[in-house]
């Protein structure tokens, strides 16, 4: 199941706050017309409406039937990659600590990386041949 909430976001550029839809997830077998979406960088890719500046979010993109899980971060992350990397092992960690028995090898065989922008993900279903 894709999460999706309205959230305001603040722009780093001016200030200005304004409500977006937020992805937390993106479940593209649950809801296939999301994949489109995400590979035209429409997904927690928003422009501030007061000095059109970008800002990104990051999702995670979940494809249950070709096993991929992937963290979709904004470009300019990069630069925390290795926290970011920690983050996620810590977050699948405790995911695998805290399932339900039946759950806790439900990631098993899945291709599971970190994106950092739009092209990088590209990139990375593009290797899975999905």
């Amino acid at each position: 199941m894709s999460d999706v909430t309205k959230k305001n976001i603040k722009c780093d550029k001016c200030g200005n706050e304004f409500e977006v839809q937020l992805y937390n997830s993106v479940n593209v077998s649950l809801t296939p017309t999301l994949k489109g979406s995400v590979l035209k960088d429409e997904i927690n890719h928003f422009s501030c409406p007061h000095c059109n500046s970008v800002i990104e979010k990051p999702f995670f993109y979940h494809d249950m039937q070709n096993k991929i899980m992937i963290w979709a971060c904004p470009k300019k992350d990069s630069q925390y990659k290795e926290e970011i990397l920690k983050q996620f092992e810590n977050i699948k960690k405790t995911f695998r600590e805290n399932a339900q028995p039946e759950m806790k090898n439900i990631y098993v065989g899945y291709y599971q990386d970190i994106a950092f922008g739009i092209d990088d993900l590209k990139i990375k279903l593009a290797k899975t041949n999905k």
